[in-house]
């Protein structure tokens, strides 16, 4: 998943990046069902 954030996100502070990796999973599950 960090591959996905560090990819989608390079343009964001990494600081904020676990926020973001919380957000991608997010969106993941969503999209699974």
């Amino acid at each position: 998943m960090r591959d996905v954030v560090e990819h989608v996100y390079s343009d964001v502070d990494p600081k904020l990046w676990p926020v973001a990796e919380k957000s991608v999973n997010v969106q993941l599950a969503y999209l699974r069902r």
